[in-house]
């Protein structure tokens, strides 16, 4: 089984990324996507299997950063865009999978990236006084 991840090549549309569930891509449908896309392939994990679960959760954020990096202009505002883009796809790519150990790790993760963000605003916080 397969994932394509696709943005359309307009900035400012990250609501219009897509994941779709695909068997084996043909050229038919790659031809199709417009802008950015990525295919991550999964059929040799078991999902069952934690470890496998963060491989996935690993190919699938390295997709979606590679589908948004087109929207990193250097500046704060396109990373915010940028990171939100790569946020989104991945959330939904999780939600295409529906797999109970796949979103174990996705929550754990996004879990551990909110302490982290928490603790970065305390110390902003602290030093600004």
């Amino acid at each position: 089984m397969n994932l394509r991840i696709r943005c359309p090549s307009v900035p400012g549309l990250v609501a219009a990324c897509t994941v779709l569930m695909l068997g084996p891509v043909n050229s038919a449908q790659a031809a199709a996507v417009v802008g950015p896309d990525a295919t991550v392939r999964f059929d040799d994990l078991t999902l069952s299997d934690p470890g496998d679960a963060e491989r996935l959760l690993s190919r699938i954020r390295d997709a979606a950063a590679g589908v948004c990096a087109p929207l990193d202009h250097g500046d704060i505002t396109s990373r915010r865009h940028r990171d939100r883009c790569q946020g989104e796809l991945v959330n939904v790519a999780v939600n295409k999978v529906n797999h109970p150990q796949l979103y174990a790790v996705y929550s754990r993760h996004a879990r551990a990236t909110a302490r982290i963000a928490e603790a970065r605003r305390s110390d902003a916080g602290r030093q600004s006084r």
